[in-house]
């Protein structure tokens, strides 16, 4: 679109068409349409009524995305994920330790792994051998 004229709101609507079938992805909507991404955050600003639309394709697609990929994170262990999840879920967690200590503690899961879950209820906690 030439920059300076007014983009039609069927282009809008489009856009947001073009936002729910890329997972959100604003660069994509824009490309397809040949819209610049600052009329994109102009109209962001200027229409409340198309901002909320663009919140909830967030809300609705990428936000349970990456909620999936963070559990999955955790699952895996790694210790950036669990120490980030623990920081916005829980009021109470306080970091003790970094995320390189973290990295040296071997975890598993009794019960999940096919281990006994009849262990001593600290064993699934044990510091990996230097």
């Amino acid at each position: 679109m030439a920059q300076g004229k007014k983009i039609p709101d069927n282009v809008w609507v489009q856009f947001i068409e073009a936002l729910k079938s890329n997972l959100g992805s604003i660069t994509h909507a824009c490309h397809v349409l040949s819209i610049d991404r600052k009329s994109y955050y102009n109209k962001l600003v200027d229409d409340p009524k198309f901002s909320r639309k663009v919140q909830h394709i967030f809300e609705t697609l990428q936000v349970p995305i990456a909620e999936e990929m963070l559990r999955a994170d955790v699952l895996q262990r790694k210790a950036w994920a669990v120490r980030y999840t623990l920081d916005r879920a829980s009021r109470k967690w306080h970091p003790k330790l970094s995320v390189e200590e973290l990295s040296e503690f071997k975890i598993s899961y009794p019960g999940l792994t096919g281990e006994s879950e009849d262990e001593d209820d600290d064993a699934w906690v044990s510091r990996v051998p230097a």
